[in-house]
């Protein structure tokens, strides 16, 4: 099978965005209804693509409509290929900011359950967390090459390396997604919730799937934000688990800022720090103040 096989098969191919210079991605709609999302990309993209699709074998074991199935691996001289299903649906990115207090948590509520469900599969070998380590440790070391000084650093620096070895090794590990941000989460039209995009996709601690809560949603959703944490866990997130997001929300805002800086918007960054530091107290506790309030 190639994309001239499926795409003669096809009812309608359609190009999708170029977000990857070294990939590009179709949506194939076939006619017997069905529709597949086509990556095609250099051979140096096939240990990703095989990631992916081991890990979406495995979840497939949950009969979990919301994660997509996969259906095609290869790899030639030239190129790697991996062909999932298509999850049709709105983006959350576009269906928060129409969505009411109570739309949101029932997303959230939702979102958590999928989620849990995707964490209760326990893996058959252990994730690479040196691997994490590494990585977490760089954006700590692009920060400070900022020199930005602003207040609560030495706080939110210290909380960090004091709580990584607690964080990655004391809560077990399961699949995770690995970027569950509100655009690569999908409403699709029977009301249900889908994943998409498992590209970061792997096994490490469970906790980590959390780290965009306080980026990308806390702000503008923390109703959807909180539903979200309280459905995961059936209304009683442990202590456990918010020294992680706590955790994890740092590290985020470290890189976002260092990316941020590099684009010339310094003033966005010391914005979006000084909200992380008030959200978390300083890091004197790790329930940040927009899951008590709202």
């Amino acid at each position: 099978m190639d994309f001239s096989d499926l795409k003669s098969h096809a009812e309608r191919v359609v190009a999708l965005g170029l977000t990857n210079p070294q990939e590009r991605k179709y949506w194939l709609k076939m006619k017997d209804g069905s529709s597949f999302l086509m990556r095609v990309g250099k051979p140096i993209l096939y240990p990703k693509y095989q990631q992916v699709y081991n890990s979406l074998n495995d979840l497939a074991s949950l009969d979990e409509k919301g994660i997509p199935k996969a259906y095609y691996l290869t790899k030639t001289v030239d190129s790697a290929t991996l062909v999932v299903s298509y999850t049709e649906g709105h983006s959350l990115d576009t269906v928060l900011p129409k969505a009411s207090r109570k739309e949101q948590e029932s997303l959230g509520a939702a979102v958590g359950e999928l989620l849990a469900a995707i964490h209760s599969l326990t893996p058959e070998s252990l994730g690479d967390i040196d691997s994490y380590e590494v990585s977490f440790k760089k954006t700590i070391s692009a920060y400070i090459d900022l020199a930005l000084y602003l207040p609560g650093e030495k706080e939110t620096i210290s909380y960090i390396l004091a709580n990584m070895h607690d964080v990655m090794y004391g809560n077990g590990q399961s699949y995770v997604h690995g970027s569950l941000l509100p655009r690569h989460i999908v409403l699709k039209s029977d009301g249900k919730i889908g994943f998409i995009n498992f590209m970061n996709s792997g096994i490490f601690e469970p906790f980590y799937d959390f780290s965009s809560l306080e980026t990308e949603c806390a702000k503008d959703y923390p109703a959807f934000a909180k539903a979200l944490m309280d459905s995961y866990f059936k209304g009683n997130p442990p202590a456990r688990f918010f020294i992680a997001l706590a955790f994890y929300s740092a590290l985020e805002v470290l890189k976002e800022d260092v990316e941020l800086c590099a684009k010339g918007k310094s003033e966005e960054a010391e914005a979006k720090f000084a909200k992380l530091v008030s959200d978390f107290s300083s890091f004197a506790d790790p329930i940040p103040l927009w899951y008590k309030k709202d």
